[in-house]
């Protein structure tokens, strides 16, 4: 019965529950529990009772379902199968996988609701404020959520084992029946499916009488091992092989023999149907595949370590993968008829896959996401979605790609043939490229085409083969052995087959090869053949070497693939300029040894080299300061390497300025360049260490940084310098080195000596690894969504210290760059771009926003305009806005700008920008509106008003752009105008005011319910993150809440949900005193506030 059925879930549920209990996660950091230490010890009861509570229906809904399902499936599946046996042991499988996979699906918020409900109220009658005890609950239940499920989906799958027997008790007893009578079991709905059996593809059908094969038994099978977990996944596939079952036996016909005469490469026709075939692959995919596989392993077994190297998720590199392809279709079909052995590098096209390449190997699991990219090539192939010859061989070329970073590639290959039509397993062109690629299994796919033979007309079986015959074997791409199957049917073919034009070709393609047996006989294991340029391959693309063009394999220059170009060519130094370096290596270590060395014998030694001509032109200091490096870091690596950085410093601190030697900065910048291209090289090997150019560069700074008063005169130069190299290793071109790279950007003897001078010359060179920070943690955070790795986490909290010492040092840097630095800090970083924004100049005494009844207007700094660095103008020029804008804006006649202006802020088609529009632009637009409106109300006298002066601010002309925009604009680009106003919302000054006055006119103002709404969030999600927050922003919410003319608290989302008003009334209440709080709810007629501190 239902009642004893749910019972023994129930009980079944407790037992595992018992021994699952014993994996409850009670984190350390719950501030709750360290004040009851009591309530640990029950977390791991409420559980187990929140689990029980809910286990009975669940269990026997999802079993239920699940053993319906699966009788329906076998039903269908096997019916000609007489062994009775093996659809029980498949049905067992397949009720259980599918049982605890509904239950997974169904129960996890159930599972989560309960648990949540049990641990609060636990907790709430031991006596925690709710709050705190919410907040806990959450943890607790979000940290235990796997455990009460991994318990439901045990008991529903062992309910689902003892049912699914009574399910399928109708199609088992038959067929015992028929077994104990000697009988070959016939199902009655056999006639009657017989059609349907028929036009099933040949890999699919079942013949009455002898069921299943092993191969279609298998899907049953595989589908029982799916994994459950990510971590199952990866272990999984890693560990997979790919099953190569060899068919051995020769036909011994003449087709055989004719195969065997097939001889070296050029004999017959050409390798390529559309004439000019690609190069022949040289690396051995056999050691590419090592060395990945080591590259890989080490960056898994780094971020399993939390050693700082920043892996990515897999599913956030399936959603990058997805745009990377979309983006290869968009270059292969511009260039649609060109190949791709043609292109020469850099290339967009080439680019794209060494992005797409390093996101699979950075990937963890990597193989999730390899699959993914091989699936989507496959069904491109089989649909023949691509149009155009570069858009076919990016197809196979991302296979092969594919095939050197994961070896489940010619499994997924091999079956996606195997099961497609015929009319695809027998497209000779494809499967001849595939094969050539060595992305698929020969044998297997020798068996699928002979499963299709019978039932393939003679003359497109002919056509298939003597592509097989020409393209594969006499390439040697294939051997012999390899496709025992289908030589016998194109022998049988050639014997009895009909006497058309097709079969007449294949039999002239057979006695050409017959001939040739005659002069060579191929020999060795098949080749491959790769459709890419010479010197690109998957290890050239993720490690980034990559040749200079396509018609030479030399590799004479690198192309990174962090999205920006590389630092500096590669320098070449012959065996005299590596002598040379080694020489000088070994007498500067014999002359520090030297226990009375001197200031004056340094100086001397640095003359002396300067004399034989080292440092003489710049093309020799380049040379020799690359063969010095090179020599170091092989050779003093670890505790000697600043004894190479002491060495350095001495020949920029002792360089003549005149004479033998190019100038003491031209020296430096020949050094640092050098390092920075030694660190690229080696960046992408499993060897590579961050510390040990953190050291050499760091070693460098600091003995510069000593140098003070020799340097004094050079001293922003050689600053400039070192951040230009910081600039050239930035973390978007080495994510390993993001760690160290951070440091050096922070350091002590480099931040602060290049932002102090008055000048102001360093703020520049400064801004602009500033912006390579931001970015770099834009691309990091994309897709993450909360599941934040630990390494980027550090990361991101380190990166929030050095504004925060920006900040409180040099807060001036932040106030003229805010618009640069706004552009730059990814969208849901609001507590970093609060901390931007909240910058003040050091010489300014900011008034309490929270004093009452403040008069914004009558502050003296309200009249004054900030000053702003960033070049603004300039998008508005490049995009084509400004000189329509600014006409506009003095006449207020071409009303048709305004309806197009939403148009002209999208993005181009095809953009790599997330959204759908331009956002920089977007903030350039929106602060020269407001200066442009600034100016015109200083220019004429202004209206009194409570928002200080927002009457006139309605009334212009920038007003009536800021209205068109919120109203034509979608969500997205709404927000962005919002975010835009909110940004110039900052210490007093003009723009402060205006943009106030600009964004309360917009909320009294425009009739419309959501456009309030995303001002009021636009505001709020700066205020409920952790301090600081701007001074233009608390006042202006104030005043949004405060002031009756707004009627804030009447608007129905304030109290469109409890936990949406309990927020509200706490910002309020942060906000406001607390007689201030409640005065301005009453003055809106909406409920009181409750009292509390602010």
């Amino acid at each position: 019965s239902a009642g004893s059925a749910a019972a023994a879930a129930a009980a079944a549920a407790a037992a595992d529950a018992a021994g699952l209990m014993r994996r409850v996660r009670v984190p350390q950091s719950l501030d709750v529990l360290n004040q009851y230490p009591n309530l640990r010890r029950a977390i791991p009861h409420v559980i187990d009772r929140a689990v029980r509570d809910i286990v009975a229906p669940i269990v026997e809904r999802t079993a239920s379902v699940a053993c319906i399902t699966t009788r329906e499936l076998v039903a269908k599946d096997f019916l000609c199968e007489p062994n009775d046996r093996k659809l029980t042991e498949c049905a067992n499988a397949m009720a259980q996988r599918l049982s605890s996979a509904l239950a997974a699906v169904m129960s996890r918020e159930a599972v989560r609701t309960n648990l949540t409900s049990h641990l609060r109220a636990m907790m709430q009658n031991a006596g925690v404020d709710a709050a705190s005890a919410e907040h806990a609950a959450y943890v607790l239940a979000t940290e235990n959520l796997d455990i009460g499920l991994l318990a439901i989906e045990k008991a529903t799958a062992e309910k689902a084992q003892r049912d699914v027997e009574q399910q399928i008790a109708g199609l088992v007893a038959p067929r015992r029946k028929a077994a104990a009578s000697g009988h070959v079991y016939m199902d009655p709905a056999l006639p009657s499916m017989r059609s349907v059996l028929d036009a099933l593809p040949p890999s699919l059908r079942v013949q009455p009488g002898v069921g299943i094969s092993e191969r279609q038994a298998r899907i049953y099978e595989d589908f029982a091992l799916v994994p459950r977990t990510a971590e199952e996944a990866a272990r999984r596939s890693d560990a997979s092989a790919v099953r190569s079952p060899h068919l051995g036996g020769s036909s011994g016909d003449a087709a055989t023999a004719a195969a065997e005469a097939a001889v070296a490469p050029g004999a017959g026709d050409s390798a390529n149907d559309d004439g000019g075939g690609p190069s022949v692959s040289t690396p051995p995919v056999s050691q590419q595949q090592q060395l990945l596989e080591q590259y890989i392993r080490s960056r898994t077994a780094a971020a399993a370590s939390n050693s700082g190297v920043i892996v990515i998720p897999a599913m956030r590199s399936i959603e990058q993968c997805g745009i990377l392809l979309v983006h290869v279709s968009e270059y292969a079909a511009a260039e649609k008829d060109a190949a791709l052995s043609s292109l020469t590098s850099p290339h967009p096209l080439l680019e794209t896959f060494a992005r797409l390449c390093r996101t699979v190997a950075h990937s963890v699991p990597h193989s999730d996401v390899a699959a993914f990219v091989v699936q989507r090539q496959m069904k491109a192939l089989i649909e023949r979605a691509h149009s155009g010859r570069l858009a076919f061989e990016s197809c196979i070329g991302l296979l092969e790609l594919m095939h050197a970073m994961w070896p489940g590639t010619r499994k997924e290959v091999t079956a996606a043939l195997t099961f497609a039509e015929p009319s695809v397993l027998l497209d000779g062109p494809l499967v001849c490229r595939l094969v050539a690629a060595g992305v698929v299994n020969v044998p297997e796919l020798d068996a699928a085409i002979g499963r299709t033979m019978e039932s393939t007309p003679p003359d497109k079986f002919a056509a298939f083969a003597m592509h097989i015959l020409r393209r594969c074997i006499a390439e040697h791409y294939a051997s012999v052995a390899d496709l025992p199957v289908t030589l016998r049917g194109v022998d049988l073919l050639l014997q009895s087959g009909p006497n058309s034009s097709a079969v007449g070709a294949l039999r002239d393609a057979a006695a050409a090869l017959a001939a040739q047996q005659q002069q060579s006989r191929l020999n060795g294991p098949p080749r491959m053949m790769t459709v890419f340029p010479p010197g690109v391959h998957a290890l050239s693309l993720v490690t980034g070497d990559l040749p200079p063009t396509g018609s030479g394999g030399a590799a004479g220059g690198r192309m990174r693939t962090g999205g920006a170009p590389p630092a500096a060519t590669t320098v070449s130094f012959n065996a005299d300029a590596l002598s040379r370096a080694e020489s000088m290596l070994r007498e500067w270590r014999e002359l520090l040894e030297t226990s009375n060395v001197t200031e004056v014998g340094l100086s001397s030694y640095v003359v002396d080299v300067c004399r034989r001509g080292t440092f003489q032109s710049e093309e020799a200091a380049e040379q020799n300061a690359a063969a010095l490096v090179s020599c170091a870091m092989a050779q003093w690596r670890g505790k000697l390497l600043p004894l190479f950085a002491r060495l350095v410093v001495v020949l920029v601190r002792y360089a003549p300025e005149r004479g033998e030697s190019i100038s003491r900065v031209g020296v430096l910048s020949k050094f640092l360049p050098a390092i920075v291209r030694q660190l690229l090289e080696e960046h992408d090997s499993p060897s590579f260490s961050q510390n040990t150019y953190l050291l050499l560069l760091e070693s460098i700074l600091e003995g510069l940084s000593h140098s003070v008063q020799s340097l004094d005169s050079i001293a922003v130069q050689v600053l400039t310098s070192f951040a230009t190299t910081l600039h050239n290793a930035n973390p978007l071109r080495a994510p390993g080195f993001a760690f160290a790279w951070l440091h050096l950007v922070s350091h002590r003897a480099f931040m602060s000596r290049l932002l102090l001078p008055k000048s102001q010359r360093g703020w520049p060179a400064f801004l602009r690894l500033l912006i390579d920070l931001l970015r770099f943690l834009d691309t990091s955070l994309d897709g993450v969504g909360d599941d934040v790795p630990d390494s980027l986490s550090t990361f991101y909290k380190g990166s929030l210290r050095v504004l925060l010492v920006l900040l409180h040092d040099f807060p001036e840097v932040l106030c003229d760059y805010h618009l640069s630095l706004c552009d730059a800090i990814p969208q849901q970083c609001i507590q970093m771009r609060n901390l931007v924004l909240s910058a003040f100049p050091r010489n300014m005494r900011l008034p309490d926003p929270f004093t009452p009844n403040l008069k914004v207007d009558l502050l003296p700094e309200i009249a004054h305009p900030p000053r702003v660095l960033s070049n603004f103008a300039s998008a508005l020029n490049a995009s084509g806005l400004k000189a329509p804008l600014d006409a506009y804006l003095k006449t207020r006649q071409s009303v048709s700008f305004l309806m197009e202006l939403p148009q002209r802020l999208l993005l181009a088609p095809g953009s790599a920008a997330r959204g759908a529009y331009n956002a920089p632009l977007v903030n350039a637009l929106v602060l020269y509106v407001g200066t442009q409106g600034i100016a015109q109300l200083q220019s004429e006298p202004r209206s009194g008003g409570s928002a200080g002066g927002s009457l006139s601010v309605e009334q212009s002309a920038p007003m009536d752009v800021f209205q068109q925009l919120v109203l034509d604009l979608d969500a997205e680009g709404r927000y962005l105008v919002l975010n835009a106003i909110a940004n110039q919302l900052r210490y007093p000054n003009s723009h402060t005011h205006y943009f106030s006055c600009v964004i309360l006119s917009l909320f009294g103002a425009v009739d419309r319910d959501i456009v309030r709404e995303q001002i009021t969030r636009v505001l709020l999600e700066r205020l409920i993150v952790n301090r600081p927050h701007p001074w233009g922003l608390l006042v202006t919410f104030i005043e949004l809440i405060k002031n009756p003319r707004f009627r804030f608290w009447e608007h129905g989302f304030t109290r469109c949900a409890p936990e949406v008003e309990r927020l509200f009334e706490s910002v309020a209440q942060t906000c406001l005193y607390p007689g201030q709080a409640n005065a301005s709810r009453e003055s809106a007629a909406g409920p009181p506030v409750r009292s509390g501190q602010r």
